[in-house]
């Protein structure tokens, strides 16, 4: 337990030691399985991070998540990247940043909706650089799922989808998150 925390105690989850909240996690029984997929999701990104730190790209795992997200979208703007990585627009947009400079991505202004917005793309070098990665993580991936046999992970996959869909159209389903007040004054007529 970290030190000043006392039994019972409400902690920041993102503090925790993840080998400590395995035992924590395992005491319940009713949500013991939740815990594992997003304990197992949180091993694999930091795998990740450290995987793609440590390549010869030395990239952050938000660098990656963009080039990974350009792969497949071709071009997109930040904010499309943000969201299907599940992330901070000032997190991928300083990412992006960086990855400009390094000539791995390139910015165009293109027209989308009548307003101009700023897509984002591979570069040549960024698509071979992508592509080396991405192969090293599949291969990273598929050792995990080799663990499984067939049945297994059909199975597994087929339980994930079903949890995937309930989440999914539950989020959808809910309120949307109520904006704050601007703290701005009216303007003086």
């Amino acid at each position: 337990m970290p030190e000043g925390a006392h039994e019972g105690e409400a902690r920041n989850i993102e503090d925790a030691d993840p080998d400590e909240l395995i035992a924590l996690w395992l005491q319940s029984d009713e949500i013991r399985v939740v815990h594992r997929l997003l304990l197992l999701a949180r091993k694999i990104d930091r795998a990740t991070a450290r995987a793609v730190r440590e390549s010869p790209a030395a990239l952050t795992l938000a660098e990656w998540r963009v080039l990974s997200r350009l792969v497949l979208l071709t071009e997109a703007p930040v904010s499309e990247i943000a969201a299907t990585a599940s992330v901070d627009t000032a997190e991928v947009s300083r990412a992006a940043d960086r990855l400009q400079a390094r000539g791995l991505i390139r910015r165009d202004e293109s027209e989308r909706a009548r307003r101009r917005v700023r897509l984002l793309s591979l570069t040549p070098a960024g698509r071979r650089l992508a592509s080396r990665i991405g192969d090293e993580r599949r291969r990273y991936f598929t050792s995990l799922i080799d663990l499984l046999s067939a049945e297994e992970s059909r199975w597994l996959e087929s339980i994930l989808n079903r949890l995937l869909e309930e989440a999914t159209s539950r989020a959808a389903a809910a309120p949307a998150p109520r904006r704050r007040a601007s703290r701005r004054r009216p303007a003086a007529d």
